[in-house]
């Protein structure tokens, strides 16, 4: 590899690490051609877009740009990168050009502050157990709503030889039954599943739009119950944590509610704050099992 692909490798790795200037000005000023066809390249800001997106996405789950908002920011990026690089900057004053691109790069993206969030992988047989859900006794076909990136879930229910189906924005290829896709984009049908799963997933990510960001609530609620009406009738939709203020709005003669405590140690800080913020305790494992039959009104 010659020294100036090297180069570039590493000032688009580091472009993604977040890295300073002060970190990518000695790369320019060292391969400040090469550097400078990189970024005039056409295929580079979607390039860098969808490996922001993927690195985004396993750091911060709760992260909702679009894949078009990042390619429009990236596009954005590398223009400013390139009237910094071909500029006569050099030193200090190239530093504090770069530094004042990355600077308006973060603001455009508007990426989540704060610690990172990450998506953790649970095994099969727990996810059963803090949903509170026998796997013998799972109303067929299931769909599991998040099933992360190993799908460990719906492939120990298929082992089982039970019809499992699996939507994650990181589901792994080749898997059966398992689609990459946004659960926000993905169509539920009607009448279409006898269970619907989701440990730490939907749920999860309703809750803390609802408590962040109301906008982005509403169109939870509106999945919310396109997955209600996507069961069949006595099917059940399964979930941790809990929704209070969704549940409590759910018709009787429609959708029965039944809730599982989840066992925390004393004391746990988010579910102290989710309980002074909620005014009550979302830490349960929900079940809402639509009626057999229903009457009056449509659903």
């Amino acid at each position: 590899m010659d020294p100036g692909t090297a180069a570039v490798r590493a000032f688009a790795d580091l472009l993604l690490d977040g890295a300073a200037g002060e970190r990518l000005a000695p790369i320019v000023e060292a391969h400040r051609d090469a550097v400078a066809a990189f970024l005039d390249d056409p295929d580079t800001a979607p390039s860098l877009a969808r490996r922001h997106a993927s690195r985004l996405r396993s750091r911060h789950q709760f992260a909702r740009a679009g894949a078009g908002d990042l390619e429009d920011a990236f596009e954005a990026l590398v223009r400013r990168l390139s009237d910094a690089v071909e500029g006569d900057a050099e030193g200090e004053a190239l530093v504090a050009a770069i530094d004042a691109t990355l600077a308006a790069h973060r603001g455009a993206l508007g990426e989540p502050a704060g610690a990172e969030v990450t998506c953790a992988e649970y095994g099969a047989e727990l996810q059963l157990a803090l949903l509170g859900l026998a796997p013998d006794a799972l109303a067929e076909p299931i769909l599991d709503v998040g099933c992360g990136s190993e799908a460990a879930l719906v492939r120990a229910l298929r082992a089982r030889g039970k019809e499992a189906c699996g939507i994650d924005r990181a589901a792994p290829a080749g898997v059966a039954g398992v689609e990459r896709a946004d659960w926000l984009a993905h169509p539920f049908e009607p009448d279409r599943w006898g269970t619907v799963l989701s440990h730490q997933g939907f749920s999860l990510h309703f809750l803390h739009q609802h408590l962040a960001d109301p906008a982005a609530a509403e169109a939870y609620a509106r999945k919310y119950m396109e997955i209600l009406r996507s069961l069949r009738p006595g099917g059940v939709f399964a979930y941790a944590p809990g929704l209070p203020f969704v549940e409590e709005l759910l018709p009787p003669e429609r959708y029965r509610v039944a809730r599982q405590p989840i066992e925390l140690r004393a004391g746990d800080p988010q579910r102290r704050e989710w309980t002074r913020l909620l005014g009550t305790d979302p830490l349960y494992a929900c079940r809402v099992t639509r009626a057999m039959r229903c009457t009056g009104g449509s659903r």
